[in-house]
């Protein structure tokens, strides 16, 4: 059966399951193969505000579904705050960290947490605090201060969001909603402008064809003034990926290709180098990997089995894994002009979720074996899969301190 049809547990957010069956509109036509940009097209406008009003889109997706509901926002809550060097995020009853030397644990927030990621130098994590699973996954960005123990909400509306992602820097913030707006958040003064674009949201649907979900993809930052995410043809159909310029709101395609919608591309955190999993000959999954570098068009191609969705950089730019099917998790090491790829073997059905450590050499997955269930350290150097003792619940997420040091 082509992957376009696929039982929503199936993509990350896995967690979600309805009584009836679900699938991806994700375009099952057959695309091309071409990866050259063209001119820059302008697709979206832009306000500054610090309230997420009444979406103000044309000639978009019609939303029947998922309202956002009327509720106050999460009170600021309080923790003591603490030296999170080398610790790792997770969720359980709430929002955790782990560190994986002393294998101790601390709760900082009570919720449906999840999405976690970490600021570039190590003081602040953002992530989603959700009102409910399924259906629709409401949810609230959040933010917790390290050094201050604050955490508190950066929006004021309720929305269904995409995962945040950091600018390089850590000044900034990005998020996508299930209406294609861009969300781009100044951590110093909490100020957001909202971009309006032609961002491919994947849906879900019922044997109907009834939309019964949204499902928003986080973008990827380039630099701090350019951010990459994945553009929609027509609904049902990515047409590529577009780098978006936050300052003049005008976007250019750089790949043509239809890429798997599965958090299947990403980038070196260097902004040099971009990984992407092309759809397969009619519409079917990725029978390849590219590896494309900045501002040239020819590419580094990787057969199957090659990683194709929850792609990820190491810190360096040198090594990049990700999810080779269900279970799977191969890693890919690129040398100069060429790449050479490892598959580290089925590693459990929740291998879906995956964090580099700082130093490239192990990084954090969710796991489930015969040692136990939840958060594991994969040691490349060994090749040791090591269980750290605790569990995780949805909404799963993983992310470890990029820097090995709060400040």
């Amino acid at each position: 059966m082509p992957k376009c049809l696929r039982l929503l547990t199936d993509y990350p957010r896995g967690y979600l399951v309805y009584a009836i069956l679900v699938v991806f509109l994700v375009g099952c036509a057959s695309t091309s193969a071409s990866s050259s940009a063209v001119p820059p097209e302008s697709t979206a406008s832009v306000s500054d505000t610090t309230s997420l009003g009444a979406e103000t889109r044309s000639e978009k997706p019609e939303r029947a579904v998922c309202p956002p509901p009327m509720i106050a926002s999460p009170e600021l809550t309080h923790f003591t705050p603490l030296d999170a060097r080398n610790m790792i995020a997770y969720s359980q009853d709430g929002f955790w960290l782990i560190d994986p030397n002393t294998r101790q644990t601390v709760r900082l927030h009570a919720g449906l947490d999840g999405d976690f990621t970490w600021s570039p130098d190590g003081r602040y994590i953002a992530f989603l605090s959700y009102m409910r699973l399924s259906p629709c996954p409401f949810s609230w960005v959040m933010i917790a201060d390290l050094e201050s123990g604050i955490i508190e909400p950066l929006v004021n509306q309720i929305e269904i969001y995409s995962q945040p992602v950091w600018s390089p820097d850590g000044k900034q913030l990005a998020f996508m909603d299930a209406n294609a707006r861009l969300f781009v958040l100044n951590i110093e003064d909490r100020s957001v402008r909202v971009f309006e674009t032609d961002a491919f949201i994947p849906r879900a649907i019922d044997i109907y064809g009834n939309t019964v979900d949204w499902l928003p993809v986080a973008p990827k930052w380039i630099d701090e003034q350019y951010i990459a995410f994945l553009k929609r043809k027509s609904l049902g159909e990515v047409a590529g990926i577009v780098r978006f310029d936050i300052v003049s709101g005008e976007a250019e395609t750089i790949v043509s290709d239809a890429v798997w919608p599965y958090n299947g591309f990403a980038l070196t955190r260097d902004g040099q180098w971009l990984a992407y999993a092309p759809f397969g000959p009619g519409g079917d999954e990725p029978h390849e990997l590219k590896i494309l570098a900045e501002g040239q068009t020819s590419t580094l191609t990787l057969s199957k089995p090659s990683p194709d969705s929850r792609l990820q950089w190491a810190p360096n730019g040198l090594r990049l894994i990700g999810n080779s099917g269900m279970a799977g998790v191969t890693l890919i090491e690129v040398q100069g002009t060429s790449a050479e790829k490892v598959y580290l073997g089925p590693l459990g059905v929740l291998a879906s979720e995956q964090a580099w450590a700082p130093d490239g050499k192990r990084f954090a997955l969710l796991n489930e074996n015969a040692q136990g269930q939840g958060v594991f350290i994969y040691d490349l150097t060994t090749r040791q899969l090591i269980y750290l003792g605790v569990e995780t619940r949805p909404p799963h997420g993983l992310a470890w301190n990029p820097s090995g040091a709060t400040r």
